[in-house]
């Protein structure tokens, strides 16, 4: 028998501020539920209880946990995505090196502030059928990244750009979520942050430049 797809689309979105505070509020609690207890214990009736909101309100925004935790994985993409933003235009990196440095620091700083939710949300996209959501998150990186190198593109071998940049977020996003379940290292280690910015950099850069 062919298993029923859930439905992780909002019910409706907010348009007022009040509701928006209301999702807002939910979003909130879910996190925090998560991070204590873990995803297995999350509920829509703890959620609302949670948020000081009732189960009626819940539902009008969202139809199961799964589209609250669909709606987290939004949101927590677009936080990353903020991040590197605006960490690139506060440090103004110098060279490719300082590039790379400035955009793996905060991938892995992000990761480490809510380590629990990240683990879920790992574990969680293509269960959600975010799959489409994880390329799309990619290709905005990818963005990012290269307006990043753009100025120290002589220092970059030739070849596929977008292609290189996507090698790299998706080995810097691979690496950074498999540590989070070291027993020996930490997304928060330093080494951790140094091996991958050499490791970007080594595959980026044009060795004719040496």
């Amino acid at each position: 028998m062919a298993k029923v797809k859930q439905n992780v689309s909002p019910r409706k979105q907010p348009k007022q501020s009040r509701s928006q505070e209301t999702v807002d509020i939910i979003l909130k609690a879910s996190t925090h539920i998560i991070e204590q207890f873990g995803l297995e214990n999350m509920s829509t009736n703890k959620i609302a209880e949670k948020a000081g909101v009732s189960i009626g309100s819940l539902y009008q925004y969202f139809p199961n946990k799964e589209a609250i935790m669909a709606k987290l994985m939004d949101k927590y993409t677009e936080r990353q995505l903020k991040l590197v933003e605006k960490a690139l235009a506060k440090n103004e990196p110098q060279n490719l090196k300082e590039a790379i440095q400035v955009i793996i620091e905060v991938i892995l700083k992000s990761k480490s502030h809510q380590l629990q939710l990240t683990k879920v949300i790992a574990e969680n996209f293509s269960k959600l059928g975010r799959v489409e959501h994880i390329q799309e998150m990619y290709q905005s990186f990818v963005k990012i990244f290269k307006i990043a190198i753009v100025p120290y593109q002589d220092e970059v071998r030739d070849g596929n750009l977008d292609i290189m940049l996507l090698n790299c977020i998706q080995s810097t996003m691979a690496i950074s979520v498999s540590v989070l379940y070291s027993s020996e290292y930490s997304v928060k280690d330093k080494i951790i942050r140094e091996e991958l910015v050499e490791l970007i950099y080594r595959y980026l850069r044009d060795t004719d430049e040496d």
